[in-house]
């Protein structure tokens, strides 16, 4: 093991940069001032925040950081609704609530998809090509609109 680490070769540029942007991300989310409640911690959970932390810098050292990471948080577990074994009706009515209940065509024809390509890129079998786009239409969700998200989602033919 040691020689395997030993014959490394040294990490470039670019990947001391993403080293830098996740540690800076680390540090400021330790620095909150206090925890998220009532949010189960998860895989997928920590693969959005520190996703986010990597692909937007500086995304959790805003005014507004708990609240940003209260909102993954939550979409986190929201996103256990497709891995289950209920109907998606069921699920989706479950875990979304009145975002689905309130316009179930708005929910089923824009958003399922949206929120399906956010589930499956934090699953284990996921490119990285696919991670940085699910982080770039969170990022877009939480700070630009659930449109703009939308339409990165359709432009880059995610849904494949």
């Amino acid at each position: 093991m040691i020689s395997f680490v030993e014959n490394m070769p040294d990490l470039t540029e670019a990947q001391i940069e993403h080293i830098n942007n996740l540690n800076s991300g680390i540090i400021a989310i330790s620095r909150l001032p206090g925890a998220v409640q009532k949010i189960r911690s998860s895989k997928r959970m920590l693969k959005l925040v520190f996703g986010l932390a990597l692909h937007a810098p500086g995304y959790f050292s805003t005014t507004d950081a708990f609240s940003r990471l209260q909102a993954v948080c939550e979409l986190s577990s929201k996103l256990a609704a497709f891995n289950t074994s209920d109907s998606d009706q069921v699920a989706f009515s479950k875990y979304f609530g009145d975002e689905y209940t309130l316009d179930k065509e708005n929910f089923e024809t824009r958003k399922a998809c949206v929120y399906r390509a956010l589930f499956w890129s934090t699953s284990r079998v996921s490119s990285r090509t696919a991670y940085v786009d699910a982080m770039e239409i969170l990022r877009r969700m939480f700070t630009e609109s659930f449109d703009s998200a939308f339409e990165y989602y359709t432009a880059h033919n995610i849904a494949k």
